[in-house]
């Protein structure tokens, strides 16, 4: 059935009507759906349901998806894992919840999509909580943010209310600001349920020693999070230029689906744009994150809801990563990195980390 679906996007690059590529794909989106609420039916004694992966186009909550189940699979080996995408979530809730037991742990994808930027998925997450009120619930890494408006602190109060109205709730935050968000949030008994853990991401090691480097690779912002301006994005490409190097530009973010039989195709793609350069500017979290696995040398800059900086602090330790707190500290850290030999990723005591996570989801309800 996977391969019925890969086929099926593979013709449709092709030149198809319109109305006929919407109709294929809707076709193979029922076939393969079907086969999850099927695997849904097979109940076992021990099942952890992942819900909320992407299918949209941004390739760093893919590698999020893809370190969880990673994650899954390395340590929860007598637990059977079963993934939901959040499209899958949204367009078949109802046959989804009537398959799903209180027995069986529920565990939300993780990203940087938790308040009031990103409100699809804020209220997909909140659906889910208030949905499954009788089942362990583990949020995997996130960050939040409120924006300081009408809307924001609305949206506060409404999450708040979600989160401590659930009995077995454990939320992972991925940097102090959003722990701290949180804390003002899970009041009372549910204020043990709080983890501190790195983004889940940084679980990956995709590091290639034959790698051949070249140039500098720029990968900025175009969205509602940017911080970085025009002009500041002209100083970086003459900074590179002024160094005889060599820019090519980047997104982990590109314009189409990816199903998740694709997923591994479509970041390992990404990653080796990552591993061919010889630094990195970016101003995106996955941006530094894929750096950090391929043992890149990368320049971090913040955006507005500052996870950079905050997921940045696990990963300090890392001699060819640097965040800049403006652009004008970024010469010294390109005349620095540019001649950096040590680039590999060391992230075992990060692992250590995730351990918590696995402990967490051994614990009986």
């Amino acid at each position: 059935m996977m391969g019925l679906r890969s086929a099926a996007y593979n013709a449709l690059k092709k030149h198809v009507p319109l109305p006929v590529k919407k109709c294929i794909l809707n076709v193979c989106e029922s076939i393969y759906y079907s086969k999850v609420l099927k695997e849904l039916e097979n109940h076992c004694a021990k099942r952890i349901v992942l819900i909320g992966t992407p299918e949209h186009g941004n390739l760093g909550d893919h590698a999020i998806a893809e370190a969880e189940l990673e994650l899954l699979h390395d340590c929860m080996h007598d637990h059977r894992v079963i993934e939901i995408t959040g499209e899958h979530y949204r367009s078949h809730k109802r046959r989804i919840v009537e398959r799903i037991s209180d027995s069986d742990v529920i565990a939300v994808t993780g990203g940087g999509f938790l308040g009031s930027l990103w409100p699809v998925e804020e209220h997909m997450v909140r659906d889910i909580i208030e949905t499954f009120s009788n089942n362990k619930i583990v949020v995997f890494p996130q960050t939040i943010y409120f924006e300081d408006s009408t809307i924001g602190r609305f949206e506060f109060e409404k999450t708040k209310n979600t989160y401590q109205q659930h009995k077995d709730l454990t939320l992972c935050l991925r940097d102090a600001a959003s722990y701290e968000i949180a804390r003002n949030m899970m009041v009372g008994e549910n204020s043990r349920g709080l983890l501190f853990v790195p983004d889940i991401a940084l679980y990956l090691d995709k590091t290639d020693s034959k790698s051949i480097r070249e140039g500098i690779l720029l990968c900025l912002r175009e969205d509602k999070e940017r911080v970085v301006s025009k002009s500041q994005r002209e100083n970086i490409e003459r900074i590179s230029v002024a160094r005889d190097k060599k820019i090519n530009y980047t997104s982990t973010v590109v314009p189409q689906k990816i199903k998740k039989e694709a997923r591994g195709i479509e970041i390992e793609k990404k990653l080796n744009e990552f591993r061919r350069a010889e630094l990195v500017i970016t101003d995106r979290l996955h941006g530094m994150v894929f750096a950090a696995i391929t043992g890149t040398p990368c320049i971090a800059l913040d955006n507005s809801s500052g996870k950079v900086k905050g997921v940045y602090a696990w990963i300090e330790n890392l001699s060819y990563i640097e965040f800049a707190e403006t652009v004008n500290e970024i010469p010294a850290m390109m005349d620095k990195l540019l001649n950096i030999r040590e680039t590999k990723y060391k992230n075992a005591r990060l692992i250590a980390e995730y351990m918590k996570i696995v402990d967490l989801l051994y614990e009986s309800k």
